[in-house]
């Protein structure tokens, strides 16, 4: 990805068996070429906890400062996530793992849905409030196991992730909470990416993508300002808020598409470093807003980046 882009970290999941120790090497070769920190995934999946000390042990060698911890993805075959025999079944379990063997060296995110975990439905349609709620509280676990921020899932709607954000702070939850974005780039990918992880494709941007069927540059564009919409208003309600302001882009092997979002944001006023183009009203200055797309810094000492 071009250094003109600046992000202030990266991500780098967590590979299932072997693939798991590649990630540990490819974490020390990313901070070594780039000068950037990783941010290094971490699942319970198959792992027992020998099997995690050893991967955490690792990291520490290898410089590795910040850890996303999740349960992890449901393995092929089944229906639904299976625990490994002598390892950790939640999140929040790994979380305070950690802690216990390794304090405060590693700053530790975990993962919050806006629209609640697919296995937090009971039914095949949109979360009841009730739903939402109660993955909230599971959600507030993990952070006062002793997670320092929370990346969220993707979503569509600025106003949910308002309204999910509201609902995490009436909780008690004090901690960073970061929105993720994710690019959209074509149709087909659109309604992957929705039905996969649960997540409302608004019905006017699924049309005006299906209609770009076969011009993959108007795709493009359509999916970057439509995205870069979401975002503005997102940064602006955080803004309003009194929250720290950044977004985590799920950038994959997307750097064209990543590219096309953060151009259709500069054109809207956005840049490294400032406040919205036009601010919104001021926030308490019991919490007054960080830079747009800045560093925050967690609780226990290590800086966390966003982007």
């Amino acid at each position: 990805m071009g250094d003109d882009l600046r992000p202030l970290w990266i991500d780098l999941t967590w590979g299932f068996g072997d693939v798991g120790a590649r990630t540990v090497a490819a974490a020390r070769h990313i901070q070594k070429a780039t000068g950037l920190p990783v941010l290094m995934h971490l699942i319970c999946t198959d792992m027992t906890v020998a099997d995690l000390d050893a991967a955490l042990d690792a990291a520490l060698l290898a410089g590795v400062r910040a850890i996303l911890v999740m349960r992890g993805y449901t393995q092929a075959g089944y229906d639904c996530w299976q625990p490994c025999a002598g390892g950790l079944q939640h999140a929040d379990d790994l979380v305070r793992h950690i802690r216990r063997r390794h304090g405060a060296h590693f700053s530790l995110g975990v993962v919050g849905f806006p629209e609640a975990h697919p296995e937090s439905r009971a039914g095949a349609g949109v979360a009841t409030e009730a739903e939402r709620a109660e993955d909230v509280r599971r959600l507030k676990r993990k952070v006062d196991a002793g997670a320092d921020f929370v990346i969220c899932q993707f979503t569509f709607d600025a106003a949910t992730w308002g309204s999910f954000l509201r609902r995490c702070r009436a909780e008690g939850i004090r901690v960073p909470i970061l929105p993720g974005v994710q690019p959209l780039t074509e149709y087909a990918s659109a309604r992957l990416l929705a039905s996969s992880w649960r997540v409302e494709l608004p019905a006017e941007v699924g049309a005006n993508l299906r209609a770009l069927q076969g011009d993959a540059e108007g795709a493009r564009a359509c999916g970057a300002a439509f995205v870069a919409a979401v975002c503005d208003a997102t940064l602006r309600q955080a803004a309003g808020s009194g929250e720290g302001l950044g977004l985590h882009v799920f950038v994959y092997d997307g750097e064209v598409e990543t590219r096309a979002l953060l151009e259709a944001l500069a054109a809207q006023g956005w840049r490294r470093g400032q406040l919205p183009p036009d601010p919104p009203p001021a926030p308490s200055p019991a919490r007054p807003p960080a830079a747009a797309l800045a560093i925050a810094e967690g609780r226990r000492g290590s800086t966390t980046a966003v982007h």
